[in-house]
């Protein structure tokens, strides 16, 4: 059994696709430009939001190079206030993460949001106790695909690199893990597919969130 599991946010532990689609497709049509169906951004989304601002412009055919900056500070102010339109759990992951922190394990969230957004969506929709850390974007580390923030992690969580199970729903998820010396687990539910995540160096996938529990070599009773 490994001694921690390290998780990416968005599209892993949580559902915010509706959350961040809604906030940006608020900008664009303040701008001027279409709207952007849910579903594409699954595929904008994984690399911080001023990358998620560049893809939806970019989708929305946005001809003005100096918009962006503006739209990305348009997206994180509005963000502050809307960033838990329609947040859930994924079905049945509550359960799961309760039985691997009963087992032993300690559970961390390591993401590209800022680190306020993080704390505040996981705590709406996991309470206080269930993670033991989590790590936003923040000054003091690198964003992910740098191994930076999964290793501060473990240090905190006192657990080697080779002991942690690293979670995440993307290709830039699954270089972090990598890059990090963890076992790299892509789970299927989230913003990305299986090609991806095997292209990018998947040790294993979760077609479930209860799938979790045998990669992590616990028994699901």
């Amino acid at each position: 059994m490994y001694q921690a599991a390290i998780f990416d946010l968005d599209g892993t532990v949580v559902d915010t696709v509706e959350s961040i689609g809604h906030t940006m497709n608020l900008c664009l049509a303040g701008y001027g430009l279409p709207e952007q169906p849910i579903e594409k951004y699954r595929f904008f989304a994984g690399d911080g939001a001023q990358k998620l601002v560049e893809r939806a412009l970019e989708a929305a055919g946005n001809q003005d190079a100096s918009l962006a900056e503006r739209a990305f500070k348009d997206y994180m102010e509005r963000f502050r206030s809307g960033c838990l339109y329609r947040v859930r759990a994924f079905s049945g992951l509550k359960e799961t993460l309760t039985k691997m922190k009963k087992s032993g394990m300690r559970l961390a969230v390591c993401t590209n949001k800022p680190h306020w957004n993080a704390v505040e969506v996981i705590r709406k929709v996991y309470g206080e106790n269930l993670f033991d850390e989590i790590l936003g974007d923040r000054p003091d580390h690198a964003r992910k695909p740098s191994p930076q923030g999964p290793l501060l992690l473990a240090g905190r969580l006192n657990a080697e690199p080779k002991s942690c199970l690293y979670v995440g729903d993307t290709d830039t998820d699954m270089r972090t893990g990598r890059a990090a010396g963890m076992v790299t687990a892509g789970v299927l539910w989230g913003f990305r597919g299986k090609e991806e995540l095997l292209r990018e160096g998947a040790s294993v996938l979760a077609e479930r969130p209860e799938d979790l529990l045998a990669i992590a070599g616990i028994g699901e009773s």
